[in-house]
């Protein structure tokens, strides 16, 4: 005779209210019990929270559902443990085997770039740290050349503003002398400024014409503050 086979029950959600709620608390009985029996047999912490259609509240813990809470937040990151796994610390240890290993080998780098700790290094090493060193030289070069080439244009400039300095001296001088404000004396220092030329003006004598040109001059002034300038290079 053959044994009748029991039909498997196909899990789908149950229409009708009352044995839905039925099910429910059955089911949930089932499973308090199910994690009960597991911490007692294997010696391990369970916790089981439900909330049912209507919003209600069920949930068994073996221990204090806070602190599983707590302990489930520090093991999946929602909460910063305070103590420090042992696999962080291999972490941070490989971490710092590797940063001292990069920084053994920046240092050692460096120091062939400066001629030293070469005898390790075969010849094609040595050519390619040829080449980089000449690379390096040369972008050094270039920017030393653009650094004197800017000094330079700084100091053209300013030999014009001189020159112009002087040009303006000499005119104001020449003025002076048609007026018959000055003597002999401002006559052949007017005859010097021809030596000049382009050589510009001293610092000294660029500070005395700005204060003597920024004065109103008469012909009662007196003007041998003028005759005392010296213009150009001595």
């Amino acid at each position: 005779m053959l044994k009748r086979m029991k039909e498997k029950i196909k899990i789908r959600r149950i229409d009708y209210l009352p044995a839905r709620q039925v099910t429910f608390s059955k089911r949930r009985r089932g499973i308090f019990k199910k994690a009960e029996e597991l911490s007692i047999l294997c010696e391990c912490e369970v916790g089981v929270i439900i909330f049912s259609q209507t919003g209600k509240l069920f949930d068994y813990s073996s221990s204090s559902t806070k602190n599983m809470i707590a302990r489930y937040k520090s093991h999946t990151g929602g909460e910063k443990s305070d103590q420090i796994t042992l696999p962080q610390l291999q972490l941070e240890k490989e971490n710092t085997i590797r940063l001292s290993k990069e920084l053994e080998d920046k240092t050692r780098k460096l120091r062939q770039m400066k001629g030293e700790d070469l005898q390790d290094l075969d010849l094609d090493q040595l050519n390619k740290l040829e080449k980089l060193v000449q690379a390096s030289i040369g972008r050094v070069i270039k920017t030393k050349e653009k650094k004197i080439m800017s000094e330079i244009m700084a100091r053209a400039n300013k030999g014009v503003e001189l020159i112009e300095a002087n040009n303006q001296l000499k005119q104001r001088m020449v003025m002076l002398s048609a007026g018959g404000d000055i003597g002999p004396a401002a006559i052949m220092e007017l005859e010097n400024l021809n030596n000049v030329g382009e050589e510009g003006v001293t610092s000294e004598s660029a500070t005395n014409v700005t204060t003597c040109s920024s004065s109103a001059f008469s012909l009662e002034d007196d003007c041998s503050d003028i005759l005392s300038l010296k213009l150009g290079l001595p």
